[in-house]
């Protein structure tokens, strides 16, 4: 048992890549799965006499034996069987698709781990439990990375110990005398093995054969008192009649031999200051984690919550008795509510509770800890004292005093706060406080049945604390707007199969990963944070957009920090003096208020006139006068065709050193009525012009280059409106070439690219319909110059202008 004296039993090629190794020390034997040659075999624990007992199964990895009922579970790949002994009456007994890689068992379930890689290639794993009366799964442990192999820790026992019941023995092969022997065990915190009935003895044997079977080994039964005054070392007396009776025939048989040893197939009394080996039987019950209860023997363990379940998992039933609900003392202001004790701390009474540190807990709040969820004093209270699930209609005959008369005894099953409760309050919790729960692991899921308190709520929808791990709303909308696709079908259902205590229902948002915030999966199989508010941190809400407006980003609410930009419809604006962005500021308050769209009465006043005017069509004025003449009235042009306005600009010689050069507009017309040419009303335009500057004159060419300014001014009805309805606006300008204007032709032009007096410059309307058109331009015109008196003469150049649709 030290490591020494090793010796090799089987090798290749009777044994190939060798699984699970488990010993039969009843039948001296000792069987594996043979992963190299797809098998479960068998062999003396000498390692002769190797059978194979089972073939037919691919890749085997786990098998272990169920002593009691002298069966073998073993793994094909996916599935798990049983059998016989003997390799027959093989039933199968699961199959889930994943690897399983270890495989044990109690009385009542068959508990399997199984490892398998997922799409990204991650290796992924779990723990479940199979009842072997109904074959029912439950997922225990999920997140694992590679669980190959499972022992069961509910037995308690230590390393190098065999669990036999509700008991933990070990075969020490190291010669001590009584006394010796019996500090060995107490120092691991036992006593001598102390067989008190048949089974027992038998498996001792058992076990000191597999170890040394010529040797004999001390028991736990002794008579340093004298003859006939056996006792066992717990201090109980030993009864023949009561208890199990293993002496060899003649036995005892002699005086001075007050200690009992295991030799060959029997008990024989011996001198306790002789040398044996010896087997040690652990003494006290053995001690539970945080989050089991201990069975009545106190030597199995199981978790809490499957307390008074209806299933027994104790050997000995004490799991499913004392299921009483009872009132939680008023000294702990919990306001008399119902509890079942013991807890997942470990405490069986109220006095154990008041006495111990966990009662500090109550008494902790949010204030202790920045970062402490707000909901922990509560989580801490179910977990000292769990809830009681009563039904409704018997909780008012259950009695909130222990002492009252009328006395009602509750029974039901207690309910310990949910895992997904337990995983979101102590994420915020720090390492020390951690340590003092069981892990959320040990917590139960929803489907078994456990304790929640009502989501938290916020502006009227349900809202979530810290990283929203317990968030129970049905938000199914991500930021981005997108709606969530149900979590069944997402990623062929791994979310729900791999958290099956986070309420992954519908579509509904979630966090069973403890990412920031809950999210969901979208259509596109993406993962994205979900529009669910917190209910805690500091947010803004939506303040919608400006009345003919709009927001950017568009969202339910926002984060401190996050902005808000508006803009406004076309037609509006933002009114002056308010902000066209906002932020949100600590406290959950807006920096400014939402700012207001006006109507652009100019923009609008201008779509309304240039929608209905035609720029191709030549306006009337209000007033029509007709006369029958088929020549212009009021102007100086010789023809009823060509209808010229001259700028007169004169150059003068004076004396032979100098030059005058002198610019002159004298082209002022005006009309007070149309004037009709055949049966055509021409639209009146008054004309004023000048010339700015002599740019230019080339006496060779006979060409004058000027600066012009001319200004244009006409009515147009179709052009006026009523300011009152335009926040009285008189007048507006608008491009040259969004409405009517009159077409001239420069005469005498000397320049090929001219095309004309510029349309892109601004055009002023008056209310009343008046039209200004103010256009400067470079002229290049043709002059008659006469260079023979050169250069005292004086030179007249005429820059003249044709219109042909109007009258000027």
């Amino acid at each position: 048992m030290d490591g020494s004296s090793t010796r090799t039993l089987l090798t290749s090629p009777a044994v190939s890549r060798p699984y699970d190794l488990v010993l039969d020390p009843r039948n001296k034997l000792m069987y594996w799965a043979d992963g190299g040659n797809d098998r479960i075999a068998r062999a003396a624990m000498d390692g002769s006499n190797q059978t194979t007992i089972i073939t037919g199964v691919s890749k085997p990895r786990a098998v272990t034996i169920d002593y009691r009922e002298d069966r073998l579970y073993y793994s094909d790949i996916h599935r798990m069987y049983s059998s016989d002994l003997l390799g027959n009456d093989i039933q199968l007994l699961s199959e889930s698709g994943k690897w399983v890689y270890g495989i044990a068992v109690d009385e009542n379930y068959v508990y399997w781990s199984s490892s398998w890689l997922d799409s990204s290639r991650t290796r992924q794993g779990k723990v479940g439990m199979l009842s072997k009366s109904n074959l029912t799964k439950t997922v225990l442990v999920e997140g694992l990375a590679s669980p190959f192999d499972i022992r069961l820790s509910t037995t308690g026992c230590p390393v190098s110990y065999t669990s036999h019941g509700d008991s933990c023995f070990k075969a020490y092969n190291q010669v001590k005398t009584y006394s010796q022997a019996r500090q060995v065990c107490a120092a691991d915190g036992g006593l001598l093995a102390m067989p008190k009935d048949r089974e027992v003895d038998d498996f001792l044997l058992d076990l000191k054969n597999a170890v040394n079977p010529n040797s004999p080994f001390w028991l736990g039964l002794n008579n340093q008192n004298g003859e006939g005054g056996w006792s066992w070392e717990d201090g109980t007396p030993y009864s023949p009649t009561a208890d199990w009776t293993g002496w060899q025939p003649g036995e005892p048989n002699s005086n001075g031999e007050g200690c009992v040893n295991h030799l060959g197939t029997g008990w024989n009394d011996a001198p306790c200051s002789s040398a044996s080996n010896f087997i040690c039987q652990l003494k006290d019950a053995i001690r539970c984690p945080l989050g089991y209860f201990r069975c009545g023997r106190g030597h199995a363990c199981t978790l809490t919550w499957r307390r008074c379940d209806g299933r027994t998992d104790c050997s000995d039933g004490s799991d499913e008795d004392g299921c009483e609900c009872l009132p939680i003392p008023v000294d702990f202001n919990l306001g008399g509510r119902l509890t079942m004790l013991p807890n997942q701390l470990g405490e069986t009474t109220f006095e154990k509770i008041q006495n111990s540190s966990f009662v500090d807990l109550l008494n902790s709040s949010s204030a202790n800890g920045q970062n402490r969820h707000p909901e922990f004093r509560e989580f801490a209270s179910a977990v000292i004292f769990p809830q009681c699930a009563v039904p409704k209609e018997n909780d008012t005959t259950c009695s909130l005093s222990r002492h009252a008369d009328n006395a009602t005894s509750c029974m039901n099953k207690p309910l310990l706060p949910c895992r997904s409760w337990c995983e979101e309050v102590l994420n915020m919790a720090d390492t020390r406080m951690k340590k003092r729960f069981p892990t959320c692991d040990l917590f139960p899921p929803p489907q078994h049945g456990c304790w929640n308190p009502e989501p938290a709520t916020r502006n009227g929808e349900v809202c979530y604390h810290g990283g929203g791990m317990n968030y129970r709303g049905t938000r199914s909308t991500a930021k981005s707007g997108g709606e969530c696709v149900k979590w069944s079908a997402a990623q062929e259902g791994f979310y729900p199969a791999a958290y099956p205590w986070a309420n992954m229902d519908n579509n509904y948002c979630r966090n069973p990963t403890g990412l920031g915030r809950p999210f969901c999966l979208v259509e596109d199989g993406s993962q994205q944070e979900c529009d669910v508010v917190s209910c805690k941190m500091f947010c803004c809400w939506d303040i919608g957009p400006p009345d003919y407006g709009n927001r950017s980003p568009m969202k339910r609410f926002y984060y401190v920090g996050e902005r808000i930009a508006f803009t406004c419809n076309e037609g509006y604006y933002i009114k002056p003096g308010y902000p066209t962005e906002v932020r949100c500021g600590e406290g959950g308050f807006w920096q400014y208020d939402k700012p207001s769209c006006s109507a652009n009465f100019e923009d609008r006043l201008k779509a309304d006139l240039l929608d209905v005017n035609n720029r191709n069509l030549a306006p009337e004025p209000e007033s029509r006068t007709q006369t029958d003449t088929d020549n212009p009235t009021d102007t100086d042009n010789p023809t009823d065709t060509d209808n010229p306005t001259g700028t007169d600009n004169s150059t003068g010689t004076g004396n032979p050193t100098g030059t005058e050069n002198r610019a002159e507009t004298d082209n002022s017309t005006e009309a007070e009525t149309p004037t009709r040419i055949k049966n055509h009303i021409r639209p009146v335009i008054s004309f004023n012009g000048s010339v700015e500057q002599i740019v230019d004159l080339e006496e060779k060419k006979e060409q004058l280059v000027a600066s012009v300014v001319i200004h244009f001014t006409w009515q147009d009805s179709r052009l006026s409106w009523d300011p009152k309805y335009y926040d009285n606006i008189e007048t507006i300008s608008v491009p040259g070439s969004s409405i009517w204007t009159p077409t001239l032709t420069l005469k005498g032009n000397a320049n090929p690219l001219y095309q004309g007096l510029p349309k892109i410059v601004p055009v002023w309307i008056s209310s009343d319909g008046q039209v200004t058109w103010s256009v400067e331009t470079l002229t290049t015109t043709v002059c008659d110059a006469d260079p023979f008196y050169f250069p005292a003469d004086t030179m007249e150049c005429n820059i003249c202008f044709a219109a042909f649709s109007a009258t000027i």
